[in-house]
């Protein structure tokens, strides 16, 4: 039953993926979270991730935005990636996580009540921080998806784009991660062995997350982005703190 259970939270968690373009490791790890370890779940996580990113990124390879990529997104993200991992069990990780998902439902509120108005997107103020936080909080715990996300979702306007150029940059760190865990021992044969049964569901969640994204307009897509961003970050609060 714990394994039938994982499996449907599996197939919900890659089809938001497919859809939204992230939201596949903040849903597994959250709702997985009542029966797994963290760490657990992560080494089976990054394997079907990758796989995942993979085909997001051969499916929509033509309009990747590599001009946004390389010019304003590599080096901060790298940058606080590189110092999120350094840090990562000298910080009181705890609290930070509950201050930064205190601070997303902030900003995805925000932008929501934007969108209601009808205040149009534009490239946030001082992006390359937004960058560099979100690479330092993806080196520490795995969830800096949020920062990219906003700034990303506020500089590529085509939902293709976003969704495509997105999956580049979580293959990236993930693979930068998995090294960093792979280091401390964290895949086993057992691990890899469960990521290869959890393969199904994520080719579930994935076909279920096609059939949604193809039928969402432009301002639905951003409307779904920031609702998303709300339900990861209350979620996040909940796990490290009612739920822990």
């Amino acid at each position: 039953m714990t394994w039938a259970y994982l499996a449907v939270v599996m197939v919900i968690a890659f089809a938001t993926e497919t859809a939204a373009g992230f939201g596949a490791t903040i849903l597994s790890v959250t709702f997985g979270a009542f029966f797994f370890k963290v760490d657990a779940l992560l080494a089976m996580l990054l394997p079907i991730n990758a796989v995942t990113s993979t085909l997001l990124i051969w499916r929509g390879h033509r309009v990747i935005a590599w001009h946004v990529l390389l010019r304003e997104v590599a080096i901060p993200i790298g940058l606080g990636f590189g110092v999120g991992i350094a840090v990562r069990s000298r910080l009181p990780t705890d609290e930070l996580v509950i201050a930064f998902a205190l601070f997303v439902t902030a900003l995805a509120a925000n932008q929501l009540r934007q969108i209601a108005k009808g205040v149009a997107a534009g490239a946030p103020s001082y992006a390359s921080l937004w960058l560099l936080g979100g690479g330092v909080i993806q080196g520490l715990f795995g969830t800096g998806g949020p920062l990219v996300v906003h700034t990303l979702a506020r500089r590529i306007e085509d939902k293709s784009a976003f969704r495509s150029t997105l999956a580049v940059v979580w293959l990236t760190l993930n693979v930068g991660l998995s090294a960093n865990l792979a280091m401390q021992g964290a895949f086993t044969r057992a691990s890899l062995l469960a990521s290869a049964g959890l393969v199904v569901p994520m080719l579930v969640g994935m076909r279920v997350g096609e059939s949604v994204f193809r039928r969402l307009s432009g301002e639905t897509f951003r409307k779904f982005i920031y609702q998303l961003l709300l339900v990861a970050s209350v979620l996040l609060l909940l796990r490290n703190t009612v739920l822990r």
